[in-house]
């Protein structure tokens, strides 16, 4: 759909003639669009809640220095950090790194209680469980390690 920019609360995009489409307007889902300027659009301004999970062994996704994950400071790195810096600074996202500690006590005991339940499906608990949990529930927009 065509849109007049100004006045387009969804997603939309430029193309190369100037005029704004978007694909969010109609209800549909973007399938072209790969790019990188298509995500700083998307979160141009927005806040987003990580949680990082200190990797647990095999991946190399993100670290602190302190070991463990219940950190919100910015002594986070590998990867994953890198690549939401790269994002808030093209994108201007500001990221807001979650612990575990800013997590209602009921809901965290809700969360562990769910990861070791027969009602988990996956029946593999890791570092991610509660998270993903946390992110279920509105708690955290990402959950990354």
């Amino acid at each position: 759909c065509y849109v007049k920019r100004d006045e387009c609360s969804v997603l939309h995009m430029t193309g190369e003639h100037g005029i704004a489409y978007s694909y969010a307007a109609c209800g549909e889902i973007d399938y072209y669009t790969q790019s990188l300027q298509h995500l700083e659009v998307a979160l141009q301004d927005a806040v987003l809640r990580v949680m990082y999970r200190h990797n647990s062994g095999g991946w190399i996704g993100a670290f602190h220095p302190l070991g463990g994950s219940d950190h919100r400071d910015e002594q986070w790195h590998g990867p994953f950090p890198r690549l939401l810096d790269q994002i808030s600074t093209s994108s201007g996202a500001v990221i807001n790194i979650t612990a575990e500690a800013d997590i209602p006590e009921p809901v965290r005991r809700n969360a562990a209680a769910f990861a070791t339940s027969k009602s988990n499906y996956s029946k593999v608990r890791s570092a991610f469980t509660e998270c993903v949990f946390y992110a279920g529930l509105g708690y955290v927009d990402l959950c990354l390690g």
